[in-house]
């Protein structure tokens, strides 16, 4: 029982919360967008990427339909549920034709085939560096990187850079997503020192934050060339490599992922996320990754004495 009960929370916290904290700030992103960009597409088009979205790939058509006599009556009533937040702003606004358009959305949607995506893997060997995990991570979330730029792009030419600022956050973090799992000990026998096990991680965790944060940082500072967004563009580059370093770092010192989640949720993710925005953080941020450091060699010179 406790083992089962282990592996169940060890599940949790390796891909239901990880999905669940990425949702969670692309939702936030999306409630900015709403927010703050006026044209009248916004709000029927998310509705209608999202509504699709879900029916296409959801996984348990399967069991509705053992389940349920009329699957098609099913999905209708559930997916008018979830729309009717868009429905009924779009008549609070008056924009009637848009409200009747998504009903219409709604109704057939459930009649819709489901559409089938083949990815073909691409080397792009320049946009990353790093073992399997990292190239596993930006193969999977490519499309979560592809749509952060398009709403940085999006917004900055509404005027709104803030939208480009939490873009690149959202993708620092989902880029550290591929150290919370716990890696076998055994794969620590490659280096042949602490020393060279760090500087290879400095070294990727440098270029994967810089190469994949240029196109965001060129959206900032193409739409406003400020001091402000200067000092944000380099701060929040600084400030995920000094992130990704200490979760390199101590995905080697604990145990399960599950008390490397505890560990870094109240003190790097709050850290990392003011770092960006006020660069005096990085100093303390710094101190951490010493301390993380100096701890992480402690425990792992003994392999190689």
């Amino acid at each position: 029982m406790k083992l089962h009960l282990r592996s169940c929370f060890r599940i949790l916290a390796e891909i239901g919360i990880l999905r669940c904290i990425i949702l969670v700030l692309i939702s936030v992103l999306a409630i900015i967008v709403l927010v703050k960009v006026e044209n009248q597409w916004v709000l029927p088009a998310t509705c209608i990427v999202l509504l699709g979205s879900y029916h296409n790939y959801r996984k348990d058509k399967t069991f509705l339909q053992l389940q349920i006599k009329n699957i098609i009556r099913f999905y209708q009533k559930e997916y008018g549920l979830l729309s009717s937040p868009f429905i009924i702003t779009e008549l609070a606004k008056g924009q009637w034709i848009i409200a009747i358009g998504l009903s219409i959305f709604v109704l057939l949607l459930p009649y819709l085939k489901e559409i089938r995506i083949k990815q073909i893997p691409i080397k792009l060997p320049f946009l990353y560096q790093g073992g399997m995990e990292y190239i596993r991570m930006f193969r999977q979330a490519s499309w979560v990187y592809l749509l952060l730029l398009f709403c940085s792009i999006i917004g900055a030419i509404h005027g709104n850079i803030r939208i480009a600022k939490i873009s690149m956050i959202i993708w620092y973090f989902t880029q550290a997503s591929v150290y919370f799992t716990i890696p076998d000990i055994l794969q620590m026998h490659h280096f042949k020192s602490y020393r060279i096990f760090s500087n290879m991680l400095w070294k990727v965790n440098g270029w994967n934050t810089l190469v994949t944060g240029i196109p965001f940082i060129g959206t900032v500072l193409i739409f406003s060339s400020t001091a402000d967004t200067i000092y944000f563009s380099l701060s929040s580059c600084v400030a995920c490599i000094l992130y990704l370093q200490n979760l390199g770092l101590l995905r080697q010192i604990c145990t399960t992922s599950i008390s490397l989640f505890f560990i870094q949720l109240p003190v790097l993710l709050p850290i990392f996320f003011f770092s960006c925005f006020i660069p005096y953080l990085l100093v303390p941020f710094a101190a951490i990754t010493g301390v993380v450091s100096y701890i992480a060699h402690n425990k792992l010179k003994q392999l190689w004495n």
